[in-house]
């Protein structure tokens, strides 16, 4: 079962993977992979970045929306400038016209004057994700902030001069959503005037080794850990996988990995359940041994995993938590289904 994506793999470690295809003029050093329509629209950032334009960035979630809002930010004139993000999903209702902008003192009692970020940016670039969740009332107001380049605070009247370029994403069909009556028909023209759109990491196999390694290198530097590569078989199974997260998803495997491989190559252990299960799934057989062979393989990693965890937290059973990628209960299921004392 792992034939087709070994195969992939071999073809894939014929591309060159240590660095990124060039992009003249593109100023940002976060880009790796070499896919085809990634670096199309990589190749459109810099004409973008020098236009003073709003821009949309589509994809799903984890697919490197934000990167692109800042590839356009280093890569324009406003580069020396404020790149500020707020993601609007996060953000309560309630709360989120205060976080754009901003507070008059005496909006509420005890309240005291407060900027947003359409204030705080001043010339530089502000990137709002996940822009599909915002009401239609706030969502008139950005667009007036955005066409007359004025915002007033919550509770004041005073009006604000801001000169922000504004840089939107969502993984929503905002199409759908205006035609539902939840979208503004305006603010979508007006943000739509430059759109990107990302493929997820699905589509874009041949970036997994690159993406793989500049992870394990990144991690590693930052938990002072000696891995410098993963093992043909894990990045089969990578190459192989849906990656449902898509990047993100791809980049917390890999950095909870680091953390616990004992050695210098990730290997299948040193993998997030989830993937574990995958390749368990991959490998399958209508054989009943067989399957209580893999179980107690598995299972063994997985007691492997939490003992690992447990030691480098020094018993501390939520920081084991942290580092293995599992809730606090989740992983106090995980000791018990093990019988593991801390």
């Amino acid at each position: 079962m792992l034939a087709p994506p070994l195969a992939r793999l071999a073809e894939l470690e014929t591309i060159e993977t240590e660095r990124a295809a060039e992009v003249p003029g593109l100023q940002y050093h976060g880009y790796v992979g070499r896919n085809r329509e990634v670096v199309e629209l990589m190749n459109l950032v810099p004409r973008v970045a020098a236009a003073d334009v709003p821009v949309l960035v589509r994809g799903e979630s984890g697919s490197g929306k934000e990167l692109i809002a800042r590839a356009l930010h280093e890569s324009g004139p406003r580069a020396d400038k404020p790149f500020l993000s707020v993601n609007c999903a996060a953000v309560p209702e309630s709360l989120l016209e205060a976080e754009f902008f901003g507070v008059e003192e005496g909006a509420a009692t005890g309240v005291t004057s407060r900027r947003g970020k359409f204030e705080l940016a001043g010339k530089g670039t502000i990137f709002l994700d996940e822009i599909g969740d915002m009401s239609p009332a706030l969502q008139a107001k950005l667009l007036r902030a955005i066409e007359e380049g004025v915002v007033t605070r919550v509770g004041g009247s005073r009006e604000t001069k801001v000169e922000v370029r504004v840089i939107a994403a969502t993984n929503m069909d905002l199409e759908s959503r205006e035609r539902q009556g939840l979208f503004r028909r305006d603010l979508l023209y007006r943000l739509n005037t430059v759109q990107f759109s990302l493929p997820p990491l699905r589509e874009r196999r041949e970036d997994i080794p690159a993406l793989t390694q500049y992870f394990i290198a990144r991690s590693a530097q930052k938990y002072n850990r000696s891995v410098h590569r993963a093992s043909g078989e894990v990045l089969a199974l990578f190459s192989g996988y849906s990656w449902p997260g898509n990047i993100r998803q791809l980049q917390h495997a890999v950095e909870r990995a680091v953390i616990l491989a004992p050695g210098e190559t990730l290997q299948l252990t040193d993998l997030p359940l989830e993937l574990r299960q995958a390749q368990v799934r991959l490998t399958e057989q209508p054989i009943a041994v067989t399957r209580s062979v893999r179980k107690k393989v598995a299972d063994d990693a997985e007691r492997t995993m939490v003992t690992e965890a447990l030691e480098r937290a020094q018993g501390n059973a939520t920081e084991a938590a942290r580092l293995a990628g599992y809730s606090r209960a989740q992983f106090y299921r995980l000791l018990r289904k093990h019988n593991t004392r801390r």
